[in-house]
């Protein structure tokens, strides 16, 4: 994967640049393959929010981090099948995009994150991004973790405008 520097979105007017974008999620995303890191949300309390409820929606789902062997089986798996499916995730059988799911997938160690982008660069040719959600509490004042996983592969990161303010999440 080669390494470009992506400006920091978050504040248009900023000089800040770590090489990350923090944009709104488009379309686009869901044209990478996914892969589940964690289940569910760390947070998990938001009122508004029913992406984590249980199968009969009485319940919030357990947050969880996935095994990285498991997930890292996940990948080589998908590779496989984007060979012979050609479709949303791959138009011509390579990957080029993935996106790191649950709710907040740098809720994770930034070990673990470095280890698994690490393992897509070597396992995944044609990869040229790798996009998460993230709460604002999972990136605040973490310049030198965010570093390392943009040199890792991390390209995108995808901040819901909730997660900035207390009150809200509180609702």
């Amino acid at each position: 994967m080669a390494k470009q520097a992506v400006m920091f979105k978050r504040n248009p007017s900023s000089d800040s640049n770590i090489g990350i974008s923090f944009t709104q999620p488009s379309q686009e995303r869901n044209r990478g393959m996914p892969i589940a890191i964690i289940r569910g949300c760390p947070h998990n309390k938001c009122r508004f929010c029913g992406f984590y409820k249980t199968p009969d929606g009485t319940k919030r789902q357990k947050f969880s981090i996935r095994p990285l062997a498991e997930v890292k089986r996940d990948i080589l798996a998908g590779k496989e099948l984007a060979r012979g499916i050609l479709g949303i995730h791959s138009q011509d059988g390579r990957i080029r995009s993935v996106f790191l799911g649950d709710g907040d997938a740098l809720a994770v160690s930034t070990g673990y994150l470095t280890e698994l982008l690490l393992f897509m660069r070597a396992n995944l040719p044609d990869l040229t991004s790798v996009k998460a959600y993230a709460r604002v509490r999972a990136i605040l004042n973490k310049r030198a973790a965010l570093n390392r996983l943009r040199e890792a592969g991390l390209t995108d990161v995808y901040v819901g405008f909730e997660s900035g303010s207390d009150e809200i999440l509180a609702m």
